[in-house]
């Protein structure tokens, strides 16, 4: 053996001596690629699991045909499919790691079977472990692959020619970030129309077979097939090197470059060459079959219309990897802090408690002294955390910030469901535990801020009444709201954490709980109205788990004001059960969306590009809501969830209805079960949280604990809309201001200004928890014309609301707006 040994390593040995070798007479040719080297073969046979982690496979087993995974889905379905396959042969318990580990190998092709033979040896102890590098390392080279094809939206038009599209190509990417070589070859393969000439549709069929990896390369591809087109419309090739002027082309003004490319006379003289052309003998007439045979593929890969569902933008960026806790609940407070907390039964966080503190609970059902925390705040500005102390469990809570700033929580779970927190926005503010100041026991309730500055919290599991925080003489009491008991679906619920608007015209509140909502007036505890069951009559709330959102409010001045809500995703009736046993069914891809002021209100359904549960909607500063986090299989709930939604969507409510959707760069990092976001002042969205699990569990399950937190920055932050952005100077943030006020906003613009495109908004900073975000609102105010004051100066006057019906009193995040593009945020008081 050793004989062998030795002499397998003389051999390679005397094959880098010759690749040495070689690659140095390579280097005097001109041009000439690098040598390769072959693989190490020692390199492939070692392993790279711990022997302990996976011990001999038993011979019943027969080893399941799934696909194998060639990078093209997403790496944690296929490691979930992998996983229930093998769990479905007859294995002992100790035996299912071992076969997960060894036989992972079998399913993988291409780069990520390369991946799992270049292990380090003896490195992986746990299938957890190499599922969680597995993952990682493909969600990134998934979102890569994606970005490369749509980093360039440059598309060859209808009846524009190959040479012009080429020329335009390189002057439009010049305008662009600087990107990859490689990336700009895709793009340009993409953009490609096989249907403008036979040169363009020769060298899009020649790019798809054999990829290029250069601009270089795509260019001598070009040269070759541009003396078609050439023919065609009687150009000399010698004149490719040519410039524009030269050949007198058509040349757009660099403020129409985005535009269809107009037709001329070259189009009129390529379409009378088709006409006269026509397929007689049978050679041709084949040709033609094939041509339009092969097309067809072509109309199926993915545009480069913004207006397209799959027009990727936004970026991502991790902020902190570890925060400590799991952020289950989120809120922005005015002074640019996130109060973020879990459920202190989750056993000892990541983070411990300052100056040696420790809670002391014999209540708690995890730790009796907890010397960690199970709160934070995080400082958008510094980007750091603070940890903060809650006494008893905050689990699956509800809040709101008030009049004044103060963050109230309330209730939880076990000592926590009558208990009431506040925190107030300071530097070194940490919880105040009120007491009991809840009459009923409130775990998945929902809080509402109403104009009077009081807050009515909502139902709660098992809960069919609702009460006001602070309390009076008259309020210090429960009240009925059968209308939560009829939603509640025996042994799923599909009714908790239930949509709460305010209806703004007469303070009414708008309350979706299942499949079906109504109009409540709480001060008489009437029903005003009752809406119609939304189509489809499958649940919404938890554990189904939608979500929802009141659209922004416009026209805040007119008679009769108009309010619609959207509702999106779910999960079918019966999902919650079916994911306890094991059957994870997949979600619900539609939103409905109602105007609740109507006399007469109807739903309109409409189709998301990606089925989702668990998924939160942010209202961004231009009146957009996205859709992130969430799950495409099985419901909310412990380990009950399949198949994460990596992508965000961006809903753009103005648009035409089937044009309103666009799915967005995807996350690296499965959001599932307890994952929260909100808005920041800077226009970014905040993301973090998601454990679904019953303790903090970072190994060994599906869906490990996620302690980071993340910022998705959307596309009106890229850097080419900078110079179109405004920017606030006037008023002051933190100003006061009264209802109904006029006030002269000022701000600059460095670029041109489109003074039809602008436009003034605020939003109310929701309480963000379970994919139900409390009082989340947004108002765009009724503003004057746009006046020039100084160079790059300008002034808006705008009125701010009349009533607290309209915009409950408290801070909200004011934007100016301008071609879709916000400004920072400042902060604003209005009272």
């Amino acid at each position: 053996m050793k004989e062998i040994t030795d002499k397998m390593n003389k051999k390679a040995k005397e094959a880098k001596m010759n690749v040495k070798e070689l690659q140095a007479r390579m280097d005097q040719i001109l041009g000439a690629p690098p040598v390769v080297e072959g693989p190490d073969a020692k390199r492939y046979s070692q392993r790279g699991y711990k022997p302990k982690a996976a011990e001999l496979i038993p011979k019943r087993f027969k080893m399941p045909n799934i696909p194998k995974y060639d990078e093209t889905i997403d790496p944690q379905e296929h490691i979930t499919a992998y996983t229930m396959a093998v769990k479905g042969n007859d294995l002992k318990l100790n035996e299912i790691e071992s076969v997960l580990i060894k036989k992972l190998g079998e399913t993988l092709a291409k780069g990520a079977l390369t991946w799992y033979s270049l292990l380090p040896e003896h490195y992986v102890d746990s299938f957890a472990m190499l599922t969680d590098m597995f993952v990682k390392a493909y969600a990134g080279a998934r979102k890569v692959r994606m970005r490369k094809e749509g980093i360039f939206c440059i598309s060859q038009e209808g009846t524009e020619l190959l040479r012009d599209f080429v020329t335009r190509f390189q002057e439009e990417r010049m305008l662009l970030p600087a990107v990859p070589n490689e990336w700009v070859a895709k793009a340009f393969t993409v953009g490609l129309n096989p249907l403008s000439s036979d040169a363009s549709w020769k060298l899009k069929k020649n790019l798809l077979e054999f990829e290029a990896s250069t601009w270089e390369d795509v260019h001598n591809r070009y040269t070759s097939k541009i003396r078609v087109e050439d023919e065609q419309v009687n150009i000399p090739t010698s004149s490719i090197g040519r410039s524009q002027g030269q050949l007198n082309f058509h040349r757009r003004h660099s403020r129409h470059r985005f535009e269809p490319y107009p037709s001329g006379p070259r189009t009129d003289r390529r379409q009378e060459r088709f006409r006269s052309e026509s397929p007689e003998s049978n050679s041709e007439q084949e040709h033609l079959v094939f041509h339009i045979l092969w097309q067809l593929p072509l109309l199926l890969l993915p545009s480069c219309h913004p207006n397209l569902a799959y027009a990727a933008g936004g970026k991502w960026n991790i902020l902190m990897s570890n925060i400590g806790i799991s952020a289950m609940h989120m809120q922005l407070l005015n002074n640019d802090r996130v109060i973020m907390y879990d459920r202190t039964d989750f056993g000892a966080s990541n983070i411990s408690l300052p100056n040696g503190k420790c809670r002391n609970n014999p209540n708690d059902l995890a730790l009796k002294v907890d010397c960690t925390a199970h709160s934070v705040e995080y400082d958008v500005s510094t980007n750091s955390i603070r940890p903060l102390m809650v006494q008893t469990d905050v689990c699956c809570s509800s809040g709101s910030a008030t009049s004044d700033g103060t963050l109230v929580q309330t209730g939880g779970f076990n000592d926590g469901k009558h208990m009431m927190r506040v925190f107030k926005p300071c530097n070194t503010c940490d919880w105040q535990e009120m007491g009991a100041g809840l009459i009923q026991s409130r775990w998945y309730s929902t809080n509402h801020l109403l104009p009077d500055r009081r807050q009515i919290i909502i139902g709660g599991r098992d809960v069919f009444n609702y009460e006001f925080y602070p309390k009076t003489a008259s309020t210090n009491n429960v009240f009925s709201l059968p209308f939560l008991q009829q939603t509640n679906d025996p042994r799923q619920e599909n009714n908790i954490y239930p949509f709460v608007f305010d209806l703004s015209v007469d303070g009414n509140l708008f309350i979706f709980a299942n499949d079906r909502a109504i109009l409540f007036d709480y001060m008489t505890y009437l029903i005003v109205k009752t809406y119609p069951q939304i189509p489809g009559g499958d649940p919404r709330n938890y554990p189904s788990t939608g979500s929802a959102v009141l659209l922004p409010l416009k026209n805040l001045r007119a008679q009769m004001l108009q309010a619609e809500v959207l509702v999106c995703g779910g999960a079918p009736r019966g999902s919650y059960l079916r994911a306890t046993r094991g059957e994870f069914v997949g979600e619900l891809n539609t939103c409905g969306r109602i105007t609740i002021t109507d006399p007469n209100p109807q739903w309109t359904m409409e189709t998301m590009p990606l089925a989702r549960t668990m998924g939160d909607m942010v209202i961004l500063p231009n009146g957009n809501v996205m859709i992130v986090n969430g799950a495409a299989a099985g419901t909310a709930g412990w380990q009950i969830a399949r198949n994460p939604v990596l992508s965000p969507v961006i809903y753009r409510p103005d648009n035409p209805s089937g044009s309103r959707f666009e799915v967005q760069n995807p996350n690296a990092i499965p959001r599932m079960y307890h994952s929260t976001t909100v808005l920041l002042r800077d226009g970014r969205v905040l993301v973090g949280g998601s454990n679904p699990n019953e303790l903090y569990n970072f190994t060994g399950v599906l869906f490990p604990t996620d302690l980071s937190l993340e910022a998705f920055s959307p596309s009106y932050l890229d850097l080419k809309s900078a110079n179109s952005q405004p920017h606030i100077i006037s008023p002051a943030s933190h100003s006061k201001i009264r209802y109904g006020q006029p006030v002269n906003i000022q701000f600059t613009v460095s670029g041109l200004l489109n003074t039809d495109l602008v436009k003034v908004t605020m939003v109310a900073p929701g309480f963000n928890t379970h994919s139900n975000t409390m009082n989340q609102r947004m108002l765009v105010l009724s503003s004057g014309k746009v006046r020039r004051i100084g160079r790059f100066t300008y002034q808006t006057n705008s009125i701010f609301p009349n009533s607290g019906k309209l915009a409950p009193p408290g801070y909200y995040m004011l934007f100016v707006i301008h071609q879709d593009i916000p400004s920072e945020g400042i902060w604003v008081k209005i009272q």
